[in-house]
């Protein structure tokens, strides 16, 4: 989490994700998954996105010219 500057735990990501279960709420959950990424750590993820019963978007970070990422990723 702090490569990607949040600000937030994964612990108290899933305390809100409680409380809005518990509002009824329907929520979407957002994962922007890191290009090293293997086929392991993507089967995790999609096991547990099949688990839940929140909206699981999955996308791979892509640095495009111009961003933050694209002038900070050493892979460009």
């Amino acid at each position: 989490m702090k490569l990607h500057r949040k600000r937030v735990s994964p612990s108290a990501s899933f305390e809100a994700l409680e409380v809005a279960r518990a509002m009824d709420l329907t929520v979407a959950i957002n994962i922007i998954a890191d290009p090293d990424w293997d086929e392991r750590r993507f089967a995790t993820i999609r096991e547990w996105a099949q688990s839940v019963p929140e909206i699981v978007h999955l996308t791979v970070n892509t640095p495009y010219p111009g961003t933050e990422t694209w002038l900070t990723e050493s892979r460009s």
